[in-house]
């Protein structure tokens, strides 16, 4: 196959394997707006979501709110990927890469040229991401909550499908996303590049990988295509080997560069890869992964019941769901139903012990989960 058709088929793959990604995922956030047919949240198919919440799940056993073991399949798939074959989730498979890409080219057919912020401001930048990696996972570690959920650009994009729940601030995460669409509009990649906290996290993963892309430098003739098409702006013609954390390994540099065998991907300097089999590899090995996870049983986007949770020993007031009834917090927790009813000040004619939580504000005004919690912990203090 000729080098032009070849190059071809490998951007059509990756744009296919991305594209496909961010379509199934904003599908499925339509369908739960529009047919009630999907029942889950953003943060049960996001990798990030089981980094948020892998300290409850050592230290109780218990997953944050929102989070399911579908959020640890997907973070566990991220990581294989990234110990073999470096940050290729993110220049393979992220669906928010993909809309920046998206807006990205958009931005080319409008200003016509490629923008890029100076190398010396852009080199402190690049560190903010870690600073967002340690502030995200403390906050959320030591508050047990999913505290900047409302801030989160993908989270806000899925909220305004309907897969959210953003909560009151979601409007701030909306706007926030708008801001960074734009800025990818004119400078590619902006939130992976110096935002993105699970960017940090896999590119920090990624360091022990032993694939990297190799320049050979007798060959080079200096001609900056690959640093032109670089979207995270590495300076790859004036390195040995690109194989640092910021590298999302999408092969455009290898494949834009016009001198044969100049720039190769590489498994410890030894093994040649082609691009279309990196490609294929690191699409094959995420999926195969969630396949192997879902066929065992492992890959569930829901939380366990409350009444699962109770049979382990593991209920607390915190466990307690939207979709669980009162009927069912009433037995996993021992607390007579009328107690309960008259704690949350409800009237069993009009709501029946079998209406769940979040049903529950459509006959009772003001009516959330919040209140439930706080009354279940004032009755076992009670007891």
């Amino acid at each position: 196959m000729e080098k032009k058709a070849y190059n071809r088929l490998v951007r059509t793959i990756r744009w296919s394997s991305m594209l496909g990604v961010l379509g199934l995922i904003t599908v499925s956030a339509s369908m739960h707006t529009l047919t009630g047919t999907v029942n889950h949240n953003v943060h049960t198919v996001c990798p990030f979501g089981g980094l948020e919440s892998l300290y409850s799940l050592i230290q109780s056993g218990t997953l944050l709110r929102g989070i399911a073991y579908s959020s640890f399949v997907i973070l566990a798939a991220t990581v294989v990927v990234s110990i073999f074959l470096g940050r290729s989730f993110c220049g393979w498979i992220c669906p928010l890469g993909t809309l920046q890409e998206i807006f990205n080219v958009i931005g080319k057919k409008i200003f016509k040229k490629k923008r890029e912020i100076p190398r010396h401001i852009d080199r402190w930048l690049k560190y903010l991401k870690y600073i967002m990696l340690v502030f995200t996972i403390g906050v959320t570690w030591v508050y047990g909550e999913l505290v900047i959920k409302s801030f989160d650009p993908w989270s806000s994009y899925l909220s305004i499908l309907g897969l959210g729940g953003g909560g009151e601030l979601i409007y701030v995460g909306i706007i926030i996303l708008i801001a960074l669409l734009l800025l990818s509009m004119v400078y590619n990649r902006f939130f992976c590049k110096y935002l993105c906290p699970l960017g940090a996290f896999l590119g920090i993963v990624s360091l022990i990988s032993l694939v990297k892309i190799r320049r050979n430098e007798n060959t080079c003739i200096n001609c900056g295509v690959c640093n032109m098409v670089c979207p995270v702006g590495i300076d790859v013609m004036h390195q040995k080997t690109t194989g640092n954390a910021e590298c999302i390994k999408c092969q455009l540099c290898t494949l834009s560069c016009p001198i044969k065998d100049t720039l190769e991907i590489r498994f410890s300097s030894k093994r040649k890869f082609k691009i279309l089999t990196y490609g294929l590899v690191s699409i094959v090995l995420f999926f195969g992964v969630i396949f192997v996870s879902y066929t065992l049983g492992y890959f569930k986007t829901q939380q366990p019941k409350l009444s699962e949770i109770a049979t382990s020993s593991k209920a607390s007031p915190e466990s307690i769901r939207g979709s669980a009834t009162l009927t069912e917090i009433s037995k996993a927790f021992s607390i007579p139903l009328d107690k309960l009813y008259k704690a949350l000040n409800l009237d069993m004619k009009k709501v029946s012990p079998t209406t769940r939580l979040k049903d529950i504000k459509n006959k009772v005004s003001g009516f959330d989960v919040e209140r439930v919690r706080e009354a279940v912990k004032r009755l076992l203090e009670v007891h």
